[in-house]
């Protein structure tokens, strides 16, 4: 299949026009419409794989919800709340599957950054209370943990423990803990917080430039239309009242990245470029595609 290229760009006074009209004539594998930090690892992890890459956001890097986050690396344990009851599991299988397989990435991408980036995430005493008539067993967390374990690729253990409520609250903090008379126990494992997210974001964004991948901020796209030969796209400066625009025909496929701040960007995508999480984003988006 022949690879198509940018067809032009219309010049502009901003001082972006001369990076956009640089463009004119490239062709890309992979377009990524947002650079948080879904966005910034699926570039960083597509470029690696030899793709060739383009990763526009409208604002700047991070800027999004990335920046707006708990700043918690999440072990996975939210993915294994069943809703009203564990008979949710039990009627619904594949709901089941589903969160042992998002449970699982969630330990594996909890190990993979923490191995990478200890620096970047200082380990903390995560509290979960349990409270009598509470949606939540003890039993219940007991066995979530030690799915958590067996899921998990080890080297990073939990150190989960119930505490009992008495001994509770005699812990700082926890004693001034709401209605403590129907305080059952309290369980404690190890978590692990990153205080800047935005350097997580601009470190993957960096790290795929360095792999080949081409990086714009404050830069809108719209898709155009799709055709045989691809995608094609329009960007242009997200300030310019009279954008410099460059229609860019991709060969391969779209990811949008956008995240709960970006709700107005394309949404027409090809299913193969949903985007699950920071581990699904960077990995599967990979996994699906190969490089020519």
């Amino acid at each position: 299949m022949q690879r198509p290229r940018i067809l032009g760009v219309v010049p502009s006074h901003f001082p972006s026009s001369e990076s956009l009209a640089a463009l004119s004539g490239a062709a890309f594998d992979v377009a990524v419409i947002g650079g948080g930090i879904n966005g910034a690892s699926a570039a960083q992890h597509l470029a690696a794989a030899g793709y060739s890459v383009l990763l526009v956001d409208k604002g700047d890097f991070g800027s999004g919800s990335s920046g707006r986050s708990s700043r918690l690396l999440h072990c996975g344990l939210r993915y294994l709340a069943p809703g009203r009851s564990l008979f949710d599991f039990v009627r619904h299988p594949s709901r089941l599957a589903a969160a042992l397989r998002m449970a699982r990435k969630g330990m594996e991408a909890r190990a993979e950054f923490v191995g990478t980036s200890a620096e970047q995430a200082p380990a903390m005493r995560f509290c979960f209370p349990i409270f009598k008539g509470g949606p939540y067993r003890g039993w219940q967390i007991d066995l979530a943990f030690r799915l958590l374990d067996r899921l998990g690729p080890g080297g990073l253990p939990l150190d989960y423990e119930r505490v009992p409520a008495e001994a509770a609250l005699r812990m700082p903090l926890l004693r001034w803990i709401r209605d403590p008379q129907s305080l059952e126990s309290v369980a404690m494992y190890r978590e692990y917080q990153f205080d800047w997210p935005e350097r997580v974001c601009i470190d993957a964004v960096l790290d795929a430039e360095r792999l080949g991948a081409v990086v714009r901020n404050y830069t809108e796209a719209r898709i155009v239309s799709r055709d045989t030969d691809g995608w094609s796209l329009e960007i242009a400066h997200a300030d310019a009242p009279a954008p410099a625009a460059a229609e860019l025909p991709l060969a391969r496929g779209i990811g949008r990245a956008t995240g709960r701040a970006g709700r107005r960007q394309p949404r027409r995508l090809p299913r193969r470029a949903g985007i699950l999480g920071i581990q699904c984003a960077s990995c599967s988006a990979a996994s699906r595609l190969r490089p020519t």
